[in-house]
C-alpha cells in the first residue's frame, strides 16, 4: 500500500465505503512521511493556497460549518 502519484489506482486512493470516509485525511495527518509538513497534507513542490492559513478565513469556515451541522441536527 502507498501513495501511487502516476495517476493509477492502488488500494489507498481507490473509493472507500462511508465508514472509511475519513482514511485519506487520517493518514495524511497521522504517516510518519508527513511529520515536517507543518499540519499540511501537500508536499513543498504542490504549496498551499494562501486561504488555507488565513485565520479570518478559519474564523469564517468553522462559523459555516457550525451552521450546516446544526441545520442537520448536530449538537456539539
Amino acid at each position: 500500500m502507498g501513495l501511487n502519484y502516476q495517476g493509477g489506482h492502488d488500494e489507498f486512493n481507490s473509493l472507500k465505503p462511508t465508514a472509511m470516509g475519513a482514511l485519506t485525511q487520517l493518514y495524511a495527518g497521522t504517516t510518519p512521511e508527513s511529520a515536517d509538513l507543518g499540519g499540511t497534507a501537500a508536499p513543498d513542490t504542490v504549496g498551499e493556497a494562501k486561504e488555507t492559513v488565513d485565520p479570518e478565513t478559519g474564523r469564517r469556515m468553522w462559523k459555516w460549518l457550525e451552521k450546516e451541522m446544526k441545520d442537520i441536527g448536530y449538537r456539539p
